[in-house]
C-alpha cells in the first residue's frame, strides 16, 4: 500500500514539475513581446505648418490612419503563425497495472500545401490591408490639402474684403467733398456708408469660415479643434495637365492603392479556392509512446515502446468539402467582380477630376486675364468720372461691387483649381510632385510594374 502511494506521489510530482516548466517557458516568451505605443511628439506643440509638414502630421497623428495602419501590422503577424508547426501534445496514461504509466507524444501534420496556402492567403489579406491604409492616407492628404488651400483662399478673401472697405472709405471721402461743393446729393454719402457697412459685415462670415476650416485641419492631425493653427504657404498656380487622359487612367490602374488592395484580395480568393480543394486530402498525426515504471525524466527502465500513425480522413461523402469549394469559388467570382467595379470607378474618378481641373483652370485664366482687368479699369474710370461729375454715383458703386466680386471669384477660383488638381492626384494615387515628374518626362508605365509597397 505504501509502495503504491509513493509511486502515485512520484507520478504527481513529475507531472507538476513538467507543467511548471511549460508555464515558465510560456511566461518567458510572453515577456519578450513588447507593447506598441504611440510616442508623444513635440510636433503637437507646433501651431505653424507648411503643407508638407501638415501631411507628415497626418501619418503620425491621425487616429483613423493609425487604426488602419496598426490593423495592417496586426494582420502581417498572422502568416508566420500559420506557417509554424502545430503544437505537440504530451500525455500521461496510468495503466491498470500499478507502477507502469504510459507517456505519449503526439504531433499532427496537415496535408502538404495546406499550411503554405493558408499563410499565403493571410499574407495577401495583410497586404490588402496595407494598401487600404495607404488608400486612406491618400484620401486624408487630399482632404487636408483641399482644406489647406481653402484656408489660404479664405484668408486671401478676407484681405480682399479689407481692400474693398478701403476703396469704399475713399468713395465716402469723395462724396463728402462733392457734397460740400454742392455737386452731389447727401444720399451718395449714405449709399457709400451702407456699402461699407455691408462689407464690414462680411468680415464675420469670412472669419466664421476661417475658424471652421482651421478646426477641420486640427481634427485631421488628431488635435483639439480649437487649437491655434497657422498655415504657411501660398496656393500654387495650377495648369492643365498636358498628358492624355488615357495615359492618366493607365497610371491610376498601376499607382492607385485601392486597385492594389483589390488585386491582393483577388489573389487571396484564388488561393482560398486551392486550399478548399486540398480539404479532400487527409491530415496525419504521429503518436509515440513508451511505458515506464518511473516518473517523468526518469525513463529507465523502459518496459515498452509504441508508434502510432493516424490518418484524419474527410468523410460523410465529402459534403463539407464540396460546399467549401463551392463557397470559395463564389467568393473568388465576387472578388473579381468587385475588382472590375473598382477599376471602372477609378477610371470614372480620373476622368471627372481631369475635366473638373480643365474647367477650373480655364475659369481662372478667364477671370485673371479678362474679367479682373476690365473690372479694375471700369472702377478707375468710374471713380475719375464721378470726381469730375460726368457719371452718377450708382455707376461708381456698381463698378466697385463688380471689382470686389471679381477679386473674390479669382481667389476662390485659384483654390478650386488647386483642389481639383488634388482630386486628380488622389484618383491616380500619386502625389503632386511625383505626378509633375511623370508629366514632364511622359515616362511609360507598364501595368503591374512594381513601384514600392506600404
Amino acid at each position: 500500500m505504501h509502495g503504491k502511494l509513493r509511486h502515485f506521489l512520484g507520478l504527481c510530482k513529475g507531472s507538476l514539475l513538467l507543467a511548471l516548466l511549460c508555464v515558465l517557458q510560456s511566461i518567458a516568451r510572453a515577456s519578450d513581446v513588447t507593447q506598441l505605443s504611440i510616442p508623444a511628439s513635440s510636433s503637437h506643440l507646433k501651431y505653424r505648418f507648411t503643407l508638407d509638414e501638415f501631411c507628415q502630421e497626418i501619418r503620425s497623428h491621425n487616429p483613423q490612419f493609425l487604426s488602419a495602419y496598426k490593423s495592417y501590422l496586426s494582420a502581417k503577424a498572422v502568416p508566420p503563425q500559420l506557417l509554424a508547426p502545430n503544437n505537440p501534445q504530451l500525455g500521461i496514461i496510468q495503466m491498470q497495472a500499478p507502477g507502469q504509466p504510459e507517456y505519449t507524444l503526439a504531433q499532427s501534420f496537415p496535408f502538404p500545401g495546406k499550411k503554405r496556402l493558408a499563410a499565403a492567403i493571410a499574407d495577401s489579406q495583410a497586404k490588402s490591408l496595407g494598401w487600404q491604409a495607404e488608400t486612406l492616407y491618400v484620401q486624408l492628404v487630399a482632404q487636408a490639402k483641399t482644406q489647406f488651400f481653402q484656408l489660404l483662399s479664405l484668408q486671401r478673401q478676407y484681405q480682399l474684403n479689407e481692400d474693398s472697405i478701403q476703396r469704399l472709405e475713399q468713395m465716402k471721402r469723395v462724396t463728402q467733398v462733392r457734397y460740400a461743393q454742392n455737386a452731389a446729393a447727401f444720399v451718395d454719402f449714405l449709399n457709400a456708408q451702407v456699402a461699407e457697412s455691408s462689407a464690414e459685415t462680411n468680415r464675420f462670415s469670412l472669419q466664421r469660415q476661417i475658424d471652421t476650416t482651421r478646426a477641420t485641419l486640427n481634427t485631421l492631425i488628431g488635435r483639439d479643434p480649437g487649437s491655434p493653427l497657422e498655415v504657411i504657404g501660398t496656393i500654387p498656380e495650377t495648369r492643365i495637365v498636358s498628358i492624355p487622359l488615357r495615359r492618366l487612367k493607365d497610371w491610376a490602374l498601376v499607382y492607385n492603392p485601392a486597385i492594389r488592395s483589390g488585386l491582393h484580395q483577388v489573389k487571396a480568393a484564388e488561393d482560398n479556392v486551392r486550399l478548399a480543394k486540398l480539404a479532400y486530402f487527409p491530415d496525419f498525426q504521429i503518436v509515440g509512446s513508451l511505458v515506464s515504471n518511473q516518473a517523468p525524466f526518469f525513463f529507465t527502465p523502459v518496459n515498452g515502446y509504441g508508434v502510432e500513425l493516424d490518418v484524419i480522413l474527410p468523410f460523410w461523402f465529402w459534403r463539407k468539402e464540396k460546399h467549401g469549394v463551392e463557397q470559395a469559388k463564389y467568393a473568388y467570382d465576387a472578388s473579381q467582380a468587385a475588382q472590375l467595379s473598382l477599376v471602372q470607378q477609378t477610371e470614372l474618378a480620373v476622368e471627372s477630376a481631369y475635366n473638373a481641373l480643365a474647367q477650373a483652370v480655364k475659369q481662372v485664366d478667364f477671370i485673371r486675364t479678362r474679367q479682373l482687368e476690365e473690372a479694375r479699369a471700369a472702377y478707375r474710370l468710374a471713380l475719375t468720372n464721378y470726381e469730375s461729375g460726368t457719371t452718377p454715383f450708382v455707376n461708381l458703386l456698381t463698378a466697385q461691387d463688380t471689382l470686389r466680386t471679381t477679386e473674390l471669384a479669382l481667389a476662390q477660383g485659384e483654390a478650386n483649381a488647386a483642389q481639383a488638381y488634388q482630386a486628380l492626384t488622389a484618383a491616380i494615387g500619386v502625389d503632386p510632385m511625383r505626378l509633375a515628374a511623370l508629366s514632364k518626362g511622359h515616362r511609360e508605365v507598364r501595368p503591374g510594374q512594381k513601384v514600392g509597397s506600404p
